[in-house]
């Protein structure tokens, strides 16, 4: 407080200047006590309403942080668990509140280096349409720092695992000040855990969507695979039965698709089926349900389609999938294929029953060659007399009923038995079928194995007949798809069992059989001969390079 020489008053005060001019006597004590009492009301009064508009603005700016934090929250339940939309609405509300020109948000994985989501604000759109968002994000990356303010930039990174996701905003002209960092930081890391929380949901959806379709569909051919068509034939025999209706099916398969496996490899096999699928989705109706059945087997459900019509439609199939030759790389590949029908109610009532019969008709076709084959003439008698044949074999299992047939081997030197070699026989509608009767049966059914080792129980089990002191050699025929560790194993346990004479039993393997896996049944016969069981090659020079294999084969 104090004069200025042409004799106006000044007053300082919290770094304002107060300065004032006074027109009378400026000696009169009670004039100045009044000037100044009216001074330091304007001081108070001025200092006041600019703190008032200070605070105000703070706290104006509190109350758009914390609307910002909570529609931030609504946008959650608005977006339905998606980033895109959900890190959209956020950027446009950041933009509006910090007077951005533009933000956006990224996703990126690490270990790919790959950004999986890039999301733009309305603004960036608005006001960087010939700017390549990659380049702000080059920029971005390359801080190190997790949050800054730089060049009219402003971000905030983090990281979880192997994602790093991050919020960028712009301005064209005015810079970010600590606050508006503050407020960025805060609505960013906010963002930035909802979108964890929501990343974890994608993935459980994407993981649940994926076991879904992996438990529809065929991954190679992207057709149904046989679990869903079979749901599917027996739903629509629900409906046409209640209708009146008829349903048929189309069973495909391709002819030596070993071959081509063979030939060109798995790979090229794959891209076959592949190819062939295609066709198959181009030929049928849109009605119509395609499969993948099996390895190199496809089926076609044809609702309301007569047995007549679908033998029309399987001819049609057939010559369109095979026709013209596939163009695998730069190869042209050759294929045929067969294919049986079967109509509901006709030849069966269920799908497992139309199921069956279709399998039982195309293991008649492979045998008589290629084409189609309806259920007529002697077939379905076939196929009954098959399936209770299936039904015996199931049983001789449970009940143990196998029969083994001793044919007598003898020394012609010494004019006596030698040994004996053991026949699996079993009963089947009052006779008793030999092996050649019921082994494919039985090995579609996968109950040989099953079967050779009660043949053996009994035969360890009967050995003590013979009397060991004749010094008696029994001869069993071996199944090659048998020469596992693991039937080694139960072998051993059946001879430990019955104390049988191990190195009297001779296991036979059929030498055209054994040199399809000639390494596997090696390495089982040197395992069992270890525990002193004796073999033999049975058909010993039947075609193949004999004793060549016996290098290989330690009989």
């Amino acid at each position: 407080m104090g004069f200025t020489k042409d004799g106006r008053r000044f007053r300082v005060e919290e770094g304002y200047l107060l300065l004032s001019r006074v027109h009378t006597d400026i000696d009169n004590p009670l004039i100045i006590t009044h000037i100044m009492n009216i001074e330091s009301h304007l001081f108070s009064y001025f200092l006041q309403h600019k703190n008032y508009e200070e605070l105000l603005k703070e706290k104006l700016r509190e109350i758009e942080i914390l609307q910002a934090m909570l529609e931030t929250s609504e946008y959650v339940v608005q977006a339905y668990n998606n980033i895109e939309t959900f890190s959209k609405q956020v950027l446009d509300r950041l933009d509006q509140v910090l007077r951005m020109d533009g933000s956006l948000f990224y996703m990126l994985d690490k270990n790919a280096e790959k950004v999986e989501k890039l999301v733009i604000s309305s603004m960036f759109l608005k006001n960087f349409r010939e700017e390549d968002p990659k380049l702000l994000l080059a920029e971005v990356r390359a801080n190190p720092n997790i949050f800054d303010t730089k060049n009219n930039l402003c971000f905030a990174k983090f990281e979880y695992g192997q994602y790093q996701v991050g919020v960028v905003g712009v301005r064209l002209k005015e810079p970010f000040d600590k606050g508006d960092l503050a407020f960025f930081k805060t609505i960013s890391n906010q963002l930035f855990h909802v979108i964890r929380l929501m990343k974890i949901i994608e993935d459980l959806q994407n993981a649940q969507f994926s076991i879904k379709f992996l438990s529809e569909y065929d991954p190679l051919t992207m057709l149904y695979n046989r679990r869903t068509f079979e749901r599917y034939l027996k739903d629509n025999i629900q409906i046409v039965s209640r209708t009146g209706s008829l349903l048929s099916m189309v069973l495909i398969d391709i002819d030596n698709f070993k071959l081509i496996n063979d030939v060109y490899g798995h790979q090229t096999a794959d891209m076959v089926l592949k190819e062939l699928s295609e066709r198959l989705k181009r030929s049928v109706r849109k009605m119509d349900i395609p499969a993948r059945f099996g390895g190199d087997e496809f089926a076609v459900l044809l609702p309301y389609i007569s047995k007549d019509t679908a033998h029309a439609i399987a001819q049609r199939l057939i010559s369109k999938l095979s026709s013209e030759p596939l163009k695998i790389e730069d190869r042209n590949i050759s294929l045929s294929v067969s294919a049986v029908v079967v109509s509901y109610p006709q030849d069966g009532t269920s799908a497992e029953e139309l199921i069956t019969y279709a399998e039982y008709l195309m293991r008649e076709v492979k045998r008589k060659g290629k084409g189609i084959i309806l259920s007529s003439g002697d077939i379905p008698h076939k196929f009954s007399v098959v399936k209770e044949l299936e039904r015996s074999l199931v049983e001789s299992i449970e009940k143990s009923s196998v029969i083994p047939y001793y044919h007598e081997i003898i020394d012609l030197r010494r004019m006596s038995v030698f040994g004996f070699e053991v026949l699996m026989r079993i009963k089947f509608n009052g006779r008793i079928l030999s092996t050649g009767e019921f082994v494919d049966v039985a090995e579609r059914l996968g109950v040989m194995p099953k079967l050779d080792l009660l043949l053996m129980e009994k035969v360890f089990e009967s050995y003590k007949f013979f009397g060991n002191q004749y010094n008696i050699f029994i001869f069993i025929n071996m199944v090659p798809d048998n020469a596992t560790v693991e039937f080694a194993e139960k072998v051993r346990a059946l001879a430990d069992k019955y104390s049988a004479p191990i190195s009297n039993i001779v296991f036979e393997i059929t030498e055209r059989k054994a040199i399809e896996d000639i390494m596997q049944v090696a390495d089982f016969v040197r395992e069992l001969k270890n525990e002193c069981f004796r073999f033999a090659i049975d058909d010993f020079g039947s075609g193949y390079s004999s004793f060549y294999y016996l290098k290989y084969l330690p009989t």
